[in-house]
């Protein structure tokens, strides 16, 4: 970097901060040094790099700066209600503190004069990391100035920026919910989902994948609740119980245990019942999104794009998705077939024998 910086009479510290793509250094010189720079053969030193990490992340007094988690939730106190958001926040929080950080919440508007001074906050305070957990619905962030900014956003309801992401694989997860249904027995496997098709369009897709495997006989149209009004849930929930016949259903809506109790339909006598959030959803057996996880990477995430200085809106965004995990509960236990009393013949659509 001295050698660079003596060819563009420049000082070493401003070739530094050049090549991590600091905005204190113009822009243009900042392509002029990584120009020279791959002229002359530069690369970065990578073990001494991790190194530095290393000595950062493991000094007595830890904590060095904050991490900015920037909360877009009226009222802002419901974003941590939910389960899934509030693993994330202490997945984020552990992870922050391990790598000499704090994580602190900014209550957000998603207003152009607030985020202006927002926006100058940060830079005053030299914070410059963000997270942006999901948003309440499906939409964009007004213009901010992520250019000077390294940031991550969780899910997929922040459209705009399109930042790098971390999320849960809902249709992973809605696949392997399927797949446990079968193991346990179950064979006319229904999906009710409901609210925006946004967020439910992965988790149906695993769904789908799974009933195109089937035989015919085998295969369940998806209740899709429209959430307009609960009579109007509950009447096509009992059109759809009593045409597709399910024998265990799967759910990401939190309501589904209740619509199914008002509608007669007893757990798990009836129907077995799991849920692709165990954390937020209506019963105990399900999925385990490993939302702790989730927000433990995204801290991980920003920091890697602090340590090589990618800031701003990437251009090619990177997704990473997590698995979730089986929570083996009640309310879809083991189911045994048997043959009716005094024939041989199986029940229509039950098969016989013990299955799991």
């Amino acid at each position: 970097m001295r050698d660079i910086g003596r060819a563009l009479g420049i000082s070493h510290v401003t070739v530094s901060l050049a090549l991590r793509n600091n905005p204190r250094i113009p822009e243009d010189r900042r392509r002029e040094v990584r120009s020279k720079a791959s002229e002359m053969g530069y690369h970065p030193n990578a073990m001494a790099a991790a190194l530095a990490q290393q000595r950062s992340a493991f000094r007595k007094h830890p904590v060095t700066s904050s991490l900015a988690w920037m909360n877009f939730w009226s009222p802002h106190r419901e974003l941590r209600v939910h389960g899934e958001f509030d693993a994330y926040w202490r997945g984020a929080c552990r992870a922050a503190e391990h790598y000499g950080y704090r994580l602190e919440e900014f209550a957000c508007t998603n207003d152009r004069a607030f985020l202006l001074k927002l926006a100058g906050i940060f830079r005053n305070r030299g914070l410059s990391g963000i997270l942006l957990p999901p948003l309440q619905e499906h939409s964009n962030i007004i213009p901010f100035d992520w250019d000077r900014f390294f940031a991550v956003r969780f899910g997929s309801s922040v459209v705009h920026p399109p930042l790098h992401l971390v999320t849960a694989d809902q249709s992973a997860n809605a696949i392997l919910a399927f797949k446990k249904a079968d193991e346990l027995g179950y064979r006319r496997i229904g999906f009710i989902s409901g609210g925006a098709l946004y967020r439910a369009r992965l988790s149906q897709a695993g769904y789908l994948s799974q009933q195109y495997s089937l035989p015919g006989s085998r295969r369940l149209p998806i209740l899709q609740l429209e959430k307009n009004s609960r009579s109007e849930d509950l009447r096509h929930l009992r059109q759809w119980l009593k045409s597709a016949k399910p024998d265990a259903i799967i759910t990401d809506q939190a309501e589904a245990a209740d619509l199914l109790h008002t509608c007669g339909c007893r757990v798990p006598d009836d129907v077995g019942l799991s849920t692709l959030s165990v954390l937020d959803g209506c019963c105990d057996t399900g999925i385990n999104q490993n939302s702790f996880e989730i927000g433990r990477l995204a801290v991980i995430t920003l920091v890697s794009l602090i340590h090589v200085g990618e800031r701003g809106i990437p251009k090619i965004p990177r997704h990473t998705i997590i698995e979730g995990s089986w929570v083996q509960g009640s309310m879809m236990p083991e189911r045994h077939h048997s043959k009716p009393r005094g024939t041989g013949r199986k029940k229509r659509g039950i098969r016989t024998g013990s299955t799991s």
